[in-house]
């Protein structure tokens, strides 16, 4: 009957058990380190996958940035030349509105002017035949008065002889 396993010895006086066990440790420790450099590994290379993926969607959104920026300026620009087309309608409209009314003004004003001046033509008239009528009415007075004034003049003449 063998030994048990745990008395055995070999050539240098060590015990299976225990060189089985150390070599099962090295064959560990560097089962272990060979994983954590594949960790590492695999690590280095998510984070590249990552960085690379990173560095895309930055790509992707400065493209689309830019491209929200080329459209946002288009915009502005179309909106500004639709302002610029408004203004320039309300500058004509106006333009025409201040010429009609300018136009009306003017011969209201020449409508005006012809009644005061025919008013005051009127006007002229009338008083130059007032005036007429006083001078008539001043003439004929003056001539009864001279009348009178001869007739009192004989009298009295003919009254002092």
């Amino acid at each position: 009957m063998a030994p048990p396993a745990a008395n055995r010895h070999n050539r240098d006086g060590m015990s299976v058990n225990i060189k089985d066990a150390k070599s099962d440790e090295i064959r560990i420790r560097n089962y272990q380190e060979q994983l954590e450099r594949q960790n590492q590994s695999e690590l280095r290379e998510l984070r590249a996958v990552q960085d690379e993926e990173v560095r895309r969607l930055q790509e992707s959104k400065e493209a689309e940035l830019a491209g929200m920026r080329a459209a946002y300026d288009v915009r502005i620009s179309k909106e500004a030349e639709n302002l610029e087309a408004k203004l320039n309608e309300i500058r004509r409209t106006d333009a025409d509105r201040i010429e009609k009314e300018t136009a009306a003004g003017e011969n209201e004003y020449k409508r005006m002017k012809e009644k005061y001046d025919q008013q005051l033509a009127s006007l002229r008239a009338r008083s130059e035949e007032e005036v007429n009528a006083v001078r008539d009415q001043t003439e004929h007075n003056m001539k009864l008065l001279d009348r009178q004034a001869k007739s009192t003049q004989r009298r009295l003449e003919g009254e002092s002889i």
